[in-house]
């Protein structure tokens, strides 16, 4: 049970640093989060819970996010491994 909970904690973080992440790289765009929700054909609450680090989001949605924001998905990728590898 103690493991699970350590998890759970990892997880939690990893999902709050993702989300910093993904909101950095919205504010380097001229985009809103309304915006991007309407490109990405999601709702903005649902991109606002990505942003939080309330949800997670798939590989292939993470993907087309970082499209949007012309961003690197390999630099992306690099800070969530340096993070992992910190907690």
């Amino acid at each position: 049970m103690k493991n699970k909970k350590i998890e759970d904690e990892k997880q939690s973080k990893l999902l709050k640093y993702q989300g910093v992440l993904l909101r950095d790289l919205r504010k380097a765009t001229p985009y809103t989060m309304e915006e991007v929700a309407n490109l990405f054909g999601k709702t903005k609450s649902w991109i606002s819970e990505i942003e939080n680090g309330r949800n997670n989001i798939s590989s292939i949605d993470l993907i087309k996010l970082i499209s949007i924001y012309d961003a690197d998905i390999g630099d992306f990728t690099k800070k969530i491994q340096k993070k992992m590898d910190e907690i």
